[in-house]
């Protein structure tokens, strides 16, 4: 509504106007132009489209009727079946798939095994980090390195015995002072890095002991080797 339509409502008597007309319908508007503007329609792009679409396909289809008539249109072939067509082909299972299959079972075995954390042995002592035979090797070849760096003059010679005890030996010849080789050895035991390392122990009865070829002969005994008398009196 607009204030111009309270006129015209107050005119009306049964639906006509107070001189007998019917009352004309009207979207009004205070200069009686209308509540829409005139505008010239123009049509969108996507409608063209759309149509152009349309006539295309129908163009398809009376084609289509024209050459085939009512039977529907089916794509060529070529008569000749393929290999696979009639042949059915066992299936193989990847080998690799079965065996990742297996590693995954046996990891799960060994997993639900384990009843709490990793076992460590009852005691002070440290046994799972304690050198063994297979570091006897490494254990001389330190051991050598470290007393040939600090007495090059004594040509000190290190060996294993059948028992696995480690052997120093100094030539008496060449060392000039067999008191400060003793010595050295001695404070060796405390202090040497190799000798802390792997755990060497001295062995009473084998220690600043001279040989018959006059060399001075120091013995130690690894931690895999059991404590007891290995030189008769």
């Amino acid at each position: 509504f607009v204030p111009g339509s309270f006129t015209t409502i107050g005119r009306i008597q049964g639906g006509t106007l107070s001189n007998g007309e019917p009352a004309p319908f009207r979207a009004g508007g205070a200069a009686g132009g209308g509540a829409f503007s005139e505008f010239a329609y123009m049509c969108s792009p996507n409608d063209l489209t759309d149509e152009e679409r349309t006539r295309l396909r129908h163009s398809h289809e009376e084609k289509q009727k024209v050459i085939a008539g009512s039977q529907p249109f089916f794509a060529g072939y070529s008569v000749e079946k393929q290999k696979y067509e009639d042949n059915v082909f066992e299936y193989i299972p990847d080998p690799y798939d079965a065996k990742n299959e297996m590693d995954r079972q046996l990891k799960f075995l060994g997993e639900s095994k384990a009843l709490s954390r990793p076992f460590i042995p009852p005691g002070k002592d440290k046994a799972l980090e304690k050198p063994t035979r297979v570091l006897l090797g490494d254990v001389m070849t330190a051991l050598h390195n470290n007393l040939q760096s600090d007495w090059p003059d004594a040509e000190p010679t290190v060996l294993s015995t059948a028992e696995d005890l480690i052997v120093v030996y100094f030539s008496t010849e060449r060392a000039r002072n067999a008191q400060g080789i003793l010595t050295y050895m001695n404070n060796a035991l405390r202090r040497n890095q190799t000798i802390q390392e792997f755990d060497l122990r001295k062995v009473p009865e084998g220690w600043d002991i001279v040989t018959e070829d006059n060399h001075l002969m120091y013995t130690f005994r690894p931690p895999w080797v059991r404590v007891r008398n290995f030189l008769q009196e």
